[in-house]
């Protein structure tokens, strides 16, 4: 209809020769979507979400929702393993893990919401993005045996100066440890 948003140029998408149509961080259609006709978007994952780190959450144009965070759903116990953050060009983003999963209630920051348990948290070293493909962090390999069947819960702390913050949280990812 009249008014369905438009979009003039490229959507940016990640790595279109190779068939990967996911929204790259720079891409004019994140955030800029119609109320979604589902809950999921063809990768199976929720639709609305806060892509463009404004701490509100809102549909992409598109078949696939950009992620901030991109997690494997599970991982072996005692190999290293990639996730990838997507931020600004020039910005860091600091991965958080919590091997306890996620919080029963999680905590309201300036940065959006927490998912995790503080107690328990650790930070990995800052990457920086590029604004466009996801910037790859390898999470070193877990080596505690204790983990094997629990899922460690994954979110990353992205600088934008469109945070109202100065910062904004990604939406949680769970790994499940094999």
């Amino acid at each position: 209809g009249s008014g369905a948003p438009k979009l003039a140029g490229s959507p940016r998408f990640v790595d279109p020769a190779a068939g990967d149509y996911r929204l790259r961080q720079d891409s004019p259609c994140v955030d800029t979507g119609q109320v979604a006709t589902s809950a999921l978007d063809n990768s199976g994952q929720p639709r609305v979400v806060d892509g463009d780190y404004d701490l509100v959450p809102a549909p992409d144009m598109g078949a696939f929702e950009h992620r901030t965070l991109q997690a494997p759903p599970s991982v072996r116990f005692d190999e290293p393993f990639d996730v990838h953050v997507s931020g600004p060009v020039g910005a860091f983003s600091t991965l958080v893990v919590n091997h306890s999963g996620f919080a029963p209630v999680g905590s309201t920051t300036p940065f959006g919401r927490l998912f995790l348990a503080s107690s328990g948290s650790y930070r990995l070293t800052p990457v920086m993005t590029d604004g466009g493909r996801p910037t790859a962090v390898t999470i070193p390999a877990f080596d505690d045996p204790a983990l094997i069947g629990t899922s460690t819960g994954l979110q990353a702390l992205t600088r934008s100066v469109l945070a109202p913050a100065g910062g904004a949280f990604s939406q949680p990812a769970l790994v499940e440890i094999q």
